[in-house]
Parts: C-alpha cells; structure tokens; sequence
C-alpha cells in the first residue's frame, strides 16, 4: 500500500504539483519502533494541482494525501480537534 500511494505523490509532482509538508517517511524515533513496524508516510499535501484534469486530485488516495484545490502552505495550516 505503501508503494501505491508514494507512486501519487510521484504522479503529482510529475502533473506539475509541489509538495507543500510531507511525501517521505517519518524520521526514526529513538523512543519508539513504530516506524520499523511498518512502512508509513507523512501526512502530505500537494498544492498546485488542477483539480479536474491531474489523476493525483481526482483519484482516491487511500493514504495520508490531501489535494487541496486551494493553496496552503503547512505554516499557516492548523487543525483544531474538539
């Protein structure tokens, strides 16, 4: 699943995407082995997408992906949980 969804983010750079946070594996953690567990990607998001044409906004991305239509930029991205 991994590969699947790194092979998108190859994609959208390629349909002329940037790479706005993310795209990689996390860094190993030296209090934990989750990471050596599994394979995991950062959460990523993609700016500069066409949103009807580019395969990477349009298909379902099972994986930690965004497309935004909208630009963003991880600096002024914050997440509130309730």
């Amino acid at each position: 699943m991994i590969l699947q969804v790194a092979s998108y983010v190859s994609l959208a750079l390629q349909e002329g995407g940037h790479l706005l946070c993310g795209g990689a594996a996390p860094p190993p953690s030296s209090s934990s082995s989750a990471n050596e567990q599994g394979a995991y990607l950062m959460p990523t998001l993609i700016g500069g997408l066409d949103p009807v044409k580019s395969r990477a906004a349009t298909e379902e991305i099972f994986g930690p992906v965004l497309t935004p239509s909208v630009e963003l930029s991880c600096s002024s991205l914050h997440i509130v949980v309730l």
